[in-house]
């Protein structure tokens, strides 16, 4: 057989020595030593074959043992494999290489159905992307901006700006006031203005930076002060009213 399915991805002909790649339909054409190698693993799949056995075979021992190791090297880039997660070569200690790839015989009119019916998807999905472009290209956009927003939604919360969101509210306590003034009673002006003044305190959360006075002459205008340096108490010092 001259034609063949890898891993079901790859179409390899061993007359002409060519990789096609089904999913990019992308071809490879390999040199020559590469080309000889592959056919050679194909034909011994799954057993293991010693630098020496290849050399013979592919070379008749006339080049250095280092040939094999630069080949299987270059076929594995062709292959797109590797010696830490062989999908094709794998490296045997001590005995040499053993191909585990799947492999299927073709006939060639197989091997240009498989061609045609894959290039027929591709050709389907450019005209389709061609014709819906406008379409296309919008939500693409779309997609690029809702997952760069995702993007930087995540990393604000793993910088803790929504932290006061999802917090649970604290209810501070009452502070009491007392009412302070030079008459003897307080009219209901003074503590409708004592009440506003506190109410304005609260929303505005200005608690904590009240500054603390002693009584020691009655303000001009009405005020919020502590009590005391526990800050427990806040008293509403005002005028005489006139």
């Amino acid at each position: 057989m001259s034609f063949y399915l890898l891993n079901q991805n790859l179409l390899f002909n061993s007359q002409s020595g060519k990789l096609l790649n089904l999913t990019s339909l992308q071809e490879t054409q390999l040199r020559s030593n590469e080309w000889k190698l592959l056919s050679l693993f194909i034909e011994h799949s799954g057993s293991d074959l010693t630098s020496a056995f290849i050399l013979e075979a592919i070379w008749e021992s006339t080049r250095a043992k280092s040939s094999v190791a630069t080949a299987v090297k270059n076929l594995r880039a062709q292959l797109g494999d590797s010696s830490e997660q062989p999908k094709f070569i794998q490296t045997q200690v001590m005995k040499g290489y053993a191909y585990i790839g799947e492999t299927q015989a073709l006939t060639e009119t197989e091997y240009q159905s498989l061609i045609a019916r894959h290039a027929s998807l591709w050709s389907k999905t450019a005209n389709w992307v061609q014709h819906n472009k406008t379409f296309f290209i919008h939500n693409l956009i779309r997609t690029v901006c809702v997952l760069f927003i995702g993007w930087n939604l995540v990393g604000l919360y793993h910088n803790g700006a929504f932290s006061r969101l999802i917090a649970e509210p604290t209810i501070a306590p009452p502070i009491p006031m007392l009412i302070h003034q030079n008459a003897e009673t307080p009219s209901d002006q003074d503590i409708q203005i004592c009440q506003s003044l506190l109410i304005e305190a609260q929303q505005s959360a200005l608690f904590d930076t009240l500054p603390f006075h002693r009584e020691s002459s009655a303000p001009s205008l009405p005020r919020l002060f502590w009590r005391d340096h526990n800050k427990e108490v806040l008293v509403c010092h005002l005028s005489p009213l006139k």
